[in-house]
């Protein structure tokens, strides 16, 4: 009886060790400009800081992965920043959705829409025309020390399918609007 109830507890440890998912932090100084990097959903990513995606880079992150921002707000929020130049390619789906959140999420349901300002959320940048253009182009990005520029109608800043970026509000998610306007990148949210 003490064999069986041993291996037994023994089996549970190894499954429960099997589906656990190890925690990565993460920096902006963790990505540099160039590189590619693959998130996977066997990883809790927590952005420790305001985490830019470099140009000339590409962020792959699984589906059902899980992303979490650092508490934090004003200066010091958290959040993740696809630069002009660099591209996310982040593709969920129904079953297994790519979730975007702040570290105070349990993920069971713990935080609704009046849960703002836990995080700095996700912004994409892009290249293509907007319809407040300036002499020369450039324009600074509300709450992110980030510029970007009109320059290329035709570029592409990724794919966003099948994301929950949480607690949902109408900000949640800040695409620049030469991003809304690139037609190459799909956001669907799904319902909370």
């Amino acid at each position: 009886m003490y064999k069986r109830s041993l291996l037994l507890v023994m089996s549970f440890f190894i499954a429960a060790s099997a589906w656990a998912q190890t925690t990565v932090r993460i920096t902006n100084a963790d990505l540099v400009a160039g590189q590619d990097y693959n998130w996977t959903k066997n990883n809790i990513y927590v952005l420790d800081d305001m985490v830019f995606v470099k140009p000339g880079s590409k962020l792959f992150i699984q589906e059902g992965t899980v992303i979490k921002g650092a508490l934090g707000d004003g200066n010091d929020a958290t959040g993740l920043v696809v630069t002009m130049g660099a591209q996310i390619f982040a593709e969920g789906t129904a079953e297994e959705p790519i979730i975007f959140t702040s570290e105070a999420d349990d993920l069971n349901g713990s935080l609704t829409e009046l849960d703002r300002g836990l995080w700095g959320g996700l912004v994409v940048l892009g290249d293509a025309p907007t319809n407040n253009a300036t002499e020369d182009g450039t324009k600074l990005i509300e709450g992110v020390n980030e510029m970007t520029k009109d320059s290329k109608v035709h570029t592409s800043s990724g794919l966003l399918s099948k994301a929950q970026v949480m607690p949902m509000t109408v900000m949640a998610v800040r695409l620049s609007r030469m991003v809304q306007q690139e037609m190459r990148i799909r956001l669907h949210l799904l319902d909370q």
